[in-house]
């Protein structure tokens, strides 16, 4: 089964009702601000985001007496964190994370669209994945 060529609208289109689908799902977790479960992640992200946006000029002075902040692994996260945590480290956090969790099967569907060449195969895979994500 081929995809019209004229389609990209039409792509685009799913690709909008699978993220605001997503969107909707995530709901209040996108409007949450610290984790409630001591033994979550999402902590220790946000602690690092704050150490990004408190201490812009590279060094953290909080751990071990102080330390570069490229010594933080992975980087990237918690500075793109940092760089959005003006009001709350936590709702910056929780919107970031949601906002890529909500894209991430207009990904799927794009990939099994340009794999298999069929727009209800993808839309399969990437309702599949909103529902079950862990399988």
């Amino acid at each position: 089964m081929r995809v019209a060529r004229g389609g990209f609208l039409t792509d685009a289109a799913i690709g909008a009702v699978i993220s605001a689908l997503n969107l909707l799902i995530l709901g209040p977790y996108l409007l949450a601000d610290f984790p409630n479960q001591s033994w979550n992640n999402g902590y220790m992200y946000i602690g690092m985001a704050k150490a990004f946006h408190d201490f812009a000029g590279g060094w953290n002075p909080s751990t071990y007496g102080g330390a570069p902040l490229r010594y933080l692994y992975p980087p990237i996260f918690p500075a793109v964190l940092g760089l959005f945590s003006s009001s709350s480290p936590g709702h910056a956090y929780h919107l970031f994370t949601g906002v890529a969790y909500a894209l991430t099967p207009v990904a799927i569907y794009a990939l099994v669209l340009q794999l298999f060449r069929s727009r209800l195969l993808g839309v399969f895979a990437a309702l599949g994945y909103s529902a079950f994500p862990s399988l």
